[in-house]
């Protein structure tokens, strides 16, 4: 059965009027809903186009999903309509909860995450490649490890273990939780690490505070011939600073230079750190980078 638009609009908004101001909406305007919506910024705005397209537009899921969107992300105090409509919604796709679990995440609230991920489980709503980078992001903002190794299990119950995004964030999601152990062996198992990967992987022992492994780590990737991004640099240099490792931090110091790496104010507040913690700056040069890195 399809979502009923007008039944949960009507439930969240009974009162809903058009104002006594507003512009009719053209014929040609309601042929596109989606854009309609969009255009919205109050509530008194939502209102008038809700009332038009209970008109025209009752059984429309993808429309339904695009209210969710709108309300959750870029209409002002607007999730609270999302989450009653939602919680009054049946017969709801995937796609429906996978923006309430990233709209729980992306305002920090894991467990309600979760919960609404509990539900669509417990509703036989078969979870995709979007929902479960998704529901490992909450289960790492809550430490929740019970939790991610139950989705880990399900995912590779549905044959996603091999999509590249899952993966990341499945090292992720273990690094976050303590087990590092995991965290690695899924690293090592990937037979095409991307860049993402890498820098997953690094910003697992960073935060750990495993600055050896860092190094390591490192090394490994030069010896796979795997270019180093902004990301792994600042990785590397906190670890070269934190354990004192002057010499590797020179050497990453003239890397950037020699490969053209642009020293954005993160990079060379990383490099001036890294100089600090070490105690040297008898350099003329690195002295005036401080300077100037102070200056910005």
């Amino acid at each position: 059965m399809a979502v009923s638009f007008s039944l949960y609009l009507n439930q969240t908004l009974p009162n809903a009027q058009p104002t006594s101001n507003a512009k009719p909406i053209s014929s040609s305007r309601l042929q596109n809903p989606k854009a309609l919506l969009n255009q919205c910024k109050t509530i008194r705005d939502l209102q008038q186009v809700h009332t038009t397209i209970i008109k025209t537009h009752s059984h429309d899921p993808p429309l339904f999903e695009n209210f969710l969107e709108l309300c959750s992300f870029s209409l002002n105090n607007g999730f609270p309509y999302a989450q009653l409509v939602f919680s009054r919604a049946e017969n709801l796709r995937a796609s429906s909860y996978n923006i309430m679990i990233r709209a729980y995440t992306s305002r920090r609230a894991p467990r309600e995450a979760l919960s609404v991920f509990k539900e669509m489980c417990e509703k036989d709503i078969q979870p995709d490649e979007y929902t479960f980078p998704c529901i490992l992001k909450a289960c790492s903002q809550a430490c929740a490890l019970r939790e991610g190794m139950a989705v880990h299990a399900q995912i590779l119950k549905n044959g996603e273990s091999s999509n590249a995004f899952v993966r990341n964030t499945l090292v992720h999601m273990y690094g976050k939780c303590g087990d590092l152990t995991v965290a690695r062996k899924l690293f090592d198992e990937m037979t095409d690490r991307s860049i993402i990967a890498w820098n997953s992987m690094f910003a697992v022992y960073s935060k750990s505070g495993k600055s050896k492994e860092v190094v390591r780590l490192f090394q490994s990737m030069r010896e796979d011939r795997v270019r180093p991004d902004e990301v792994t640099m600042i990785c590397v240099l906190t670890a070269c600073g934190r354990l004192g490792a002057l010499e590797l931090g020179k050497w990453i110091h003239g890397y950037l230079m020699e490969n053209g790496f642009l020293l954005s104010r993160n990079l060379m507040t990383a490099i001036v750190d890294m100089y600090a913690k070490c105690e040297w700056v008898e350099d003329n040069h690195v002295g005036t980078q401080i300077e100037e890195c102070s200056q910005q």
